[in-house]
């Protein structure tokens, strides 16, 4: 287990620290900048690197975009309770759980796939987790599109 945390690259930390912060503040009403609801969809880039790694074959990148599309319509229908207002640059934003689960999701997901490459090599070329991280990662990573779509349809 002590393995695990102190063969982390030295960086990984710090982004889970101020991933923590962003989630945790999201739990918050707040005012936000609209470019950084457009800007949240680029997390999906860590996702589409971890699903590149693994070598994925085709069927993996139709569920990742299967997964991302279904993401995207739930995270679309779920803002409607919590984007509360559009104003020019600026969106209002309803306290709410989910971006942290959404965000600590995804960090932790894209941990495992990179603990296992290193410490389970035959659980990380296995097909069922490659599916299972491209479910996943493509499931979370979608619902940030849905909120910034969301956000644009309010303009």
């Amino acid at each position: 287990m002590t393995r695990l945390i102190t063969d982390a690259p030295l960086w990984v930390w710090p982004l889970f620290t101020v991933l923590l912060l962003v989630g945790l503040r999201a739990r918050r009403d707040r005012e936000v900048p609209v470019l950084l609801i457009y800007a949240l969809p680029l997390l999906s880039l860590l996702s589409l690197h971890s699903i590149y790694v693994t070598g994925p074959t085709g069927w993996i990148w139709v569920l990742f975009i299967a997964a991302s599309v279904v993401g995207a319509v739930a995270g679309h229908r779920m803002q409607e309770r919590w984007v509360l207002a559009r104003t020019g640059r600026t969106v209002y934003l309803a306290g709410e759980s989910v971006t942290l689960l959404v965000i600590m999701t995804l960090y932790w997901s894209n941990f495992a796939g990179g603990a296992l490459r290193d410490l389970a090599p035959d659980l990380y070329a296995n097909a069922g987790f490659h599916a299972a991280l491209s479910l996943v990662l493509g499931l979370f990573s979608g619902s940030f599109l849905g909120r910034a779509l969301r956000v644009w349809r309010m303009a």
